[in-house]
């Protein structure tokens, strides 16, 4: 078990919830978010999944979720207060955390410059890095060269 809090980020496309309550990611990035193109471009729509883990024997903090833009000095902010969650609905005590996910879709995002996009949640003063994203623009034929396959 963890003893500090982390998380981790998966970007896509499109999040769609199903009657199950399961999610379905269309259109994953890997490491990279390419745009065909130049910058600055518009994305239409860039979906976030943020998964935050704590110790289940830590306090309910209220958390900050910021996404760092390239280029763009304020953040994307979101103000979670754990303790006003249900128990039931973030407390996983059979691996004694508390689980907690929080799905963005981000419409229209311009973004100015290559650089990375970085998520970050912040419990107090201490920061949790959740992941990031690598932006940069190729040429339409670059990207037929690009590799498919993610680095070792």
């Amino acid at each position: 078990m963890a003893k500090e809090p982390w998380g981790y980020t998966l970007f896509c496309d499109d999040v769609r919830e199903e009657i199950t309550g399961k999610y379905s990611l269309i259109g994953v990035y890997r490491q990279d978010l390419i745009i065909q193109g130049t910058l600055p471009a518009k994305l239409s729509k860039l979906c976030l999944v943020v998964n935050y883990v704590q110790p289940a024997n830590a306090p309910k903090l209220p958390l900050t979720l910021k996404v760092f833009l390239p280029g763009v000095e304020t953040p994307i902010s979101i103000d979670v207060d754990l303790s006003q969650i249900p128990d039931q609905a973030i407390e996983d005590p059979e691996n004694q955390q508390i689980k907690f996910q929080a799905v963005m879709a981000l419409a229209d995002l311009l973004l100015q410059e290559a650089g990375t996009i970085k998520v970050r949640v912040y419990r107090n003063d201490v920061e949790i890095k959740c992941g990031g994203i690598k932006v940069y623009a190729m040429q339409p034929e670059e990207i037929s060269e690009a590799p498919t396959k993610p680095a070792a």
